[in-house]
């Protein structure tokens, strides 16, 4: 009895094993000496890259901007 797709499920298919190249990884860049706005930065751009599909450095660009203004605002008297 064949699958779904008309094959011969006990019929075994030679299968072609790739040889995984892994992707240099650039590290992330350190923008702010303070860990929690370090942090706070690395989130938003990942977020921005991964779930909004911004390219890195526009993400990292928007992030910085971002984590800057809230910093700013928390200094102020």
């Amino acid at each position: 009895m064949g699958s779904f797709w008309g094959s011969n499920p006990s019929k075994q298919h030679a299968v072609a094993k790739e040889s995984i190249i892994p992707l240099p990884e650039r590290p992330l860049p350190v923008v702010f000496h303070e860990s929690r706005f370090q942090e706070a930065f690395d989130e938003r751009a990942a977020i921005l890259e991964f779930d909004a599909g911004y390219e890195r450095q526009l993400s990292e660009q928007i992030a910085f901007t971002q984590v800057q203004a809230s910093a700013a605002a928390m200094h102020r008297p």
